[in-house]
């Protein structure tokens, strides 16, 4: 990796981990905190960590006068803009953000070049066979699988009925020592906020044991800590891996019965072996058999398969933002988005000193068009999408925080409207939740970094899939650094629109989702009574569309309404056979492949919380219906049931 596995930052200097050790390191810059001129109370001149810049306010994009005041340590910085945040007259960064944004090169000079040591693993506990969900005070761990890096599983099932699962345990952690991993993987290991399954079990049974559990991170440090009586996990100088959390983010698993690990493998064409007595019957039958030691082995080949995809994606990311992998790979939602268009805004001299919620109060407006036209079964229709339609608006209509003011709230009405005096765009967007207009102008005399950034973005991609055909040996790295691209594509819309936002702005988001209901809504007045359902970027219909029309169609109404030049394309999803139930409720029979998959969408058609009975009657039913059997016969295969 070309960047370190992880950084810590201390109140004295940062810790950077890479190629299994650890380096202390001064501060590359210092912690700041910049305050706007006329400030009660401070005054600069008399301050000796002082410096003037002149800046632009985020909101307002005023020209103002800030000073940065300097700290000697990220604390004294945290607690000088803590105090003084609701000022609305300051602004400060966390100091790992603050070092992101103004040294974004820095953490290439530390990078984990060697290869890392990858420890895959999976327990399985005992069960009652009573129906309970075990509990790790009363279930012991019955065998642990591990696989390092591409090699084999190996089983540690010494499990002793005397002695519960301590041996297991201690075979566990000496083996564990002796890998050293630089990433520990699992499905479901700890969960986004820690409450998933094998780590807590693991360190709680550790815990009734006696057993020293500060091996599972380096130079014994604690893998946990407790904070108002809940257990945060974090093994010190290594990355925790959950493959079950980029599941759940990943957009590509559209039509998945459920996130289950056995489902996700299969999607990806991944083998699975299930013994589901593992889950329902008594463990003490399959204590240390061959069954149990293969369905285990089958969970840890499965996580590191699905590993590898996910893998390859956050290294891409880490490496093109420059971030260290585990600081990518553990953030929040919103660090991607938030660090990238830091950047922009730092360069530009733009400095934000309220959140959206401070600015706007009601932040609450109106999302994507959702809707279903038309219920029942159709035997035949087709989908079209809009290709990246959020980055496509932005670099249409020249979206972006420096060039977007939200000018006012105007009485309803029923129309959008557009006025283009040659430098600034001005939109009045109709929103049914504020039940007002919102005014928008937007500078086109200069393009916006968001839109020279979605230009580079979609030429990147563009490259990455010629590369694609033309070096098909490396095709897995061009595909993760892609998706990496269309990671930060995608997440853009969301920080400048989220309530608690300070480095986007609300006016940028209402831009994107009311161009995006306006240039929907127009194609669904072009096809009329052909619309069967949209849903934020596509469209139904029951006609074979023309994709060289639609798009001409598009490109010359953007042009003649607003003046300027569409980025915006459609393209054909497919052809299918489909039952839709309700809004986002539907099943769908692809027609144009050989394998004419299946698609099941919303939770009424795949909920995962659902007995296996539903499950099973709603994929025959469904199945059933597309594949046009007849009411007599849809009644009896009902009464089966």
């Amino acid at each position: 990796m070309k960047v370190p596995l992880v950084c810590y930052v201390n109140n004295k200097d940062l810790t950077v981990v890479a190629n299994k050790n650890r380096e202390f390191i001064p501060f590359p810059i210092k912690p700041t905190c910049y305050i706007k001129k006329g400030f009660q109370g401070l005054d600069p001149r008399q301050d000796n960590h002082a410096y003037w810049e002149k800046a632009i306010d985020l909101w307002t994009h005023e020209e103002i006068e800030v000073y940065g005041k300097t700290f000697q340590t990220p604390l004294d910085c945290a607690r000088f803009y803590g105090n003084l945040r609701d000022s609305q007259m300051v602004s400060a960064l966390p100091f790992f953000e603050h070092i992101l944004v103004k040294r974004p090169d820095f953490f290439l000079d530390y990078p984990n070049d060697l290869t890392p040591t990858v420890l895959s693993f999976d327990i399985e506990v005992y069960n009652k066979g009573d129906g309970s969900f075990p509990k790790a005070e009363t279930s012991p761990i019955i065998c642990i699988g591990y696989k390092v890096n591409d090699g084999p599983v190996q089983v540690i099932d010494c499990y002793d009925k005397e002695h519960t699962d301590e041996n297991i345990l201690r075979e566990f952690f000496r083996i564990y020592e002796e890998i050293d991993p630089d990433i520990v993987v699992g499905y479901n290991c700890l969960g986004m906020t820690g409450e998933g399954f094998d780590i807590p079990y693991i360190i709680k049974r550790a815990d009734i044991h006696g057993l020293n559990t500060t091996k599972l991170s380096r130079w014994s440090m604690p893998p946990y800590r407790e904070k108002k009586d809940v257990r945060e996990y974090h093994f010190y100088g290594r990355c925790i891996f959950d493959v079950f959390n980029f599941v759940l983010k990943d957009q590509s698993l559209h039509g998945i019965k459920n996130r289950k690990l056995a489902t996700v493998a299969e999607w990806y064409k991944i083998p699975t072996f299930k013994c589901e007595e593992v889950y329902t019957t008594n463990s003490d039958h399959l204590i240390g058999t061959e069954e149990l030691r293969k369905h285990v082995s089958s969970d840890v080949d499965a996580t590191y398969g699905l590993f590898k995809i996910y893998f390859a994606v956050q290294k891409a990311l880490a490496e093109l933002l420059q971030i260290p992998f585990e600081n990518v790979v553990n953030s929040y939602a919103s660090f991607i988005p938030k660090i990238f268009q830091a950047r922009h805004l730092s360069n530009l001299s733009i400095i934000p000193f309220q959140s959206n919620a401070t600015r706007y109060k009601d932040t609450k407006f109106e999302a994507a068009l959702t809707l279903m036209k038309r219920h029942g079964f159709h035997q035949q229709l087709w989908g079209i999408d809009a290709t990246s339609f959020y980055p496509s608006l932005m670099r249409t209509f020249n979206l972006s925080p420096e060039t977007v003011k939200l000018c006012n709230f105007l009485d309803k009405s029923e129309n959008y409207s557009f006025f283009n005096d040659s430098m600034n765009l001005w939109v009045r967007v109709p929103d049914e939740n504020f039940n007002k207009d919102v005014s928008l102008r937007i500078e086109v005399g200069r393009d916006g970094f968001l839109r020279k950034e979605m230009d580079n973005f979609f030429d990147m991609r563009s490259k990455f899939k010629k590369l694609k055909k033309s070096d098909p040996e490396n095709e897995i790295s061009y595909e993760s650094q892609s998706n990496a691209v269309k990671v930060i594509m995608n997440s853009i819309f969301g920080v400048n629109g989220l309530n608690t936002a300070w480095l986007g702005d609300m006016g940028v988001a209402i831009g994107i989702a009311g161009l995006a209901r306006w240039v929907l809504g127009s194609v669904l007045k072009y096809y009329g009574d052909h619309v069967i359902a949209y849903d934020t970027d596509g469209i139904y219909i029951d006609c074979e569309p023309d994709i060289d029309g639609i798009n001409k169609w598009v490109a010359e109404l953007i042009e003649k309404t607003t003046g300027m030049k569409s980025r915006v394309s459609f393209e054909l999803k497919g052809k299918y056979a489909g039952y839709f139930h309700k809004t986002k409720n539907y099943v769908l029979k692809e027609l144009d492949t050989e394998k004419q998959k299946f698609i099941f969408h919303g939770v009424s058609m795949k909920s995962s919380r659902a007995p296996k009975l539903y499950d099973e009657i709603i994929q025959t039913m469904s199945r059933s219906i597309i594949n046009t059997k007849s009411e007599s016969d849809l009644i009896e295969l009902a009464k089966t049931y």
